[in-house]
C-alpha cells in the first residue's frame, strides 16, 4: 500500500509539473501573440494614416496647383504623368 501511495504521489507531482509547464507555455504564447498583434496593428494604422495623409496632400495640391501653374503647362504635365504611368505598367508587365 505504501508503494502505491508513493507511486500516486509521484504521478501527482509529475502531473503538477506538467501542468505548471503548460501554463508557462500558454502564458509565453499569449505574451508573444499580444506583442505580435500589437506590432501588426501598429503597422496597419501607420499605413492607413500615411495613405490618408497622401490623399489629403494630393487633394490640396490638385486644388492649389492651378494657382501657380499656367493651364497649358498643367495639362502637359498631366499628359506626361499619364504616359509615365502607362510606361511603368508596361515595364511591370514585361
Amino acid at each position: 500500500m505504501e508503494g502505491s501511495n508513493k507511486s500516486q504521489t509521484a504521478q501527482i507531482a509529475q502531473v503538477n509539473a506538467t501542468h505548471a509547464h503548460v501554463v508557462g507555455m500558454v502564458d509565453l504564447f499569449k505574451k508573444v501573440f499580444e506583442e505580435e498583434l500589437g506590432k501588426e496593428l501598429e503597422k496597419l494604422i501607420k499605413a492607413e494614416v500615411l495613405q490618408e495623409i497622401d490623399d489629403l496632400v494630393k487633394a490640396e495640391v490638385a486644388e492649389r496647383l492651378p494657382e501657380y501653374l499656367p493651364r497649358d503647362l498643367l495639362d502637359e504635365m498631366l499628359h506626361h504623368e499619364t504616359q509615365l504611368a502607362e510606361l511603368e505598367k508596361e515595364l511591370h508587365n514585361s
